[in-house]
């Protein structure tokens, strides 16, 4: 059997989780699995933390497209800002989990 051969997207995957943990995030693979995975073996305390680090990434990812008005209000709408917590979906935290990732895709 011949070994698999090390391509640049598995080069980019790794500085990609890399860097999410560096960041203090749970790191995850787009769109292979989700966050949910790694967030069950954190902590209460460890888990509180890693959300609101990635809360305050998805943010700072949202600000990246200040620039066009109607591209940042679209990703506003699929992201569910301004939206109560009851009130998002599944497709929200989908979008924002989306975008921390081309935003760690884009550094790398």
């Amino acid at each position: 059997m011949r070994p698999h051969a090390v391509t640049k997207q598995d080069i980019n995957d790794t500085l990609i989780i890399l860097e999410m943990l560096d960041s203090g995030i749970v790191p995850y693979r787009w769109p292979r699995n989700s966050l949910g995975s790694g967030m069950d073996s954190l902590d209460e305390n460890d888990s509180k933390k890693a959300k609101r680090k990635f809360r305050k990434l998805w943010r700072k990812a949202l600000k990246h497209y200040t620039y066009d008005e109607a591209v940042l209000k679209n990703l506003q709408r699929l992201c569910g800002v301004g939206l109560k917590k009851s009130e998002l979906k599944f497709h929200h935290y989908i979008e924002r989990s989306r975008l921390v990732y081309k935003m760690f895709e884009n550094q790398v």
